[in-house]
This record gives C-alpha cells, sequence and structure tokens, in this order.
C-alpha cells in the first residue's frame, strides 16, 4: 500500500476517534456500507483520491485534508455547519419522500430513489410540507420511471 493511501487510512482513523465515529455511526450518517467503514477503519482497505474527496466532503473536512500528514497534537478541523445541516435537509426530505412512496405503495431501486432525494433537496425550500414534496415527487416521478425503462432496454 503507498504512503499516501496509508496516510488517509490513519488520518480517516484519526478523525474519527477524535468525533467518536465507528463504522455504524458513519454508515447510518454518511450513506455508505457498514462493512465498507469497517474495512476503512480496521486498514483492510485502503481509498484512493475519488474516494478521499468523497470522504472529505461528507466529514465536512477540507479539500485533501486526508492526503496530508498531521501532527500529532493536531485537532482536525470541525465539521462545516453547512454540511451537518445539508446532511439533516437531505435526510428529512427522504423521509418525506419515503413515506410518501408507502403511501402511494410506490417501490424503486436504491439508486433511483436517492437521484429522487437528490433532485427533491435541490428543488425544495428550507420549510417545505407534504404537499411540497407530492409535488416535486410528481414531477420526478416520470423521469425516473423513464430512466429506468430506458436502464432495462
Amino acid at each position: 500500500m503507498s504512503d499516501e493511501r496509508l496516510i488517509r487510512i490513519e488520518n480517516l482513523r484519526r478523525v474519527c476517534a477524535e468525533r467518536n465515529l465507528g463504522a455504524k455511526e458513519l454508515a447510518s450518517n454518511y450513506y455508505g456500507r457498514y462493512t465498507y467503514w469497517r474495512d476503512l477503519l480496521e486498514g483492510g482497505k485502503s481509498f484512493g483520491e475519488k474516494a478521499a474527496r468523497k470522504v472529505e466532503a461528507a466529514l465536512g473536512l477540507p479539500d485533501k485534508w486526508l492526503d496530508t500528514p498531521h501532527k500529532p497534537d493536531e485537532a482536525s478541523p470541525l465539521p462545516a455547519a453547512s454540511n451537518a445541516v445539508s446532511s439533516q435537509r437531505w435526510r428529512a426530505v427522504a423521509d418525506l419522500l419515503a413515506a410518501h412512496c408507502e403511501r402511494l405503495d410506490v417501490s424503486m431501486a436504491p439508486a433511483a430513489f436517492l437521484l429522487l432525494v437528490d433532485a427533491a433537496a435541490d428543488s425544495l425550500k428550507e420549510h417545505d410540507d407534504e404537499g411540497s414534496v407530492a409535488d416535486v415527487f410528481n414531477r420526478l416521478w416520470p423521469l425516473i420511471q423513464h430512466g429506468a425503462k430506458r436502464a432495462r432496454a
């Protein structure tokens, strides 16, 4: 394993230790699989440039922070408030959309649901209600169905 990958793993472990995050918390808060996070934290797996940028964004770290060696007594930066808010916002929209889909007895592939939530979160205002979520869903659902049909073809 390259020095750069070892530095990333060590920095990830450090941030997680400081923030009291384990694989379970990372998976539930940052939408990855538990086994992925566990393997990273235990050193059974390394991650490259692209994954490092995603992890930094998820944890609210500055760009390339995971790639940089840090002094042992240097604390990791606190996550940006906007990342915490946007994560909470995304989760709230996901919950509203999941409830709406359940009421309509609509099921879809997880990847399609994630796309729907991302698009809805971009479209909705901060304090939208279930009616607004339903409107966004009704606009986006035909596009998702069309995309799913094209993917199967």
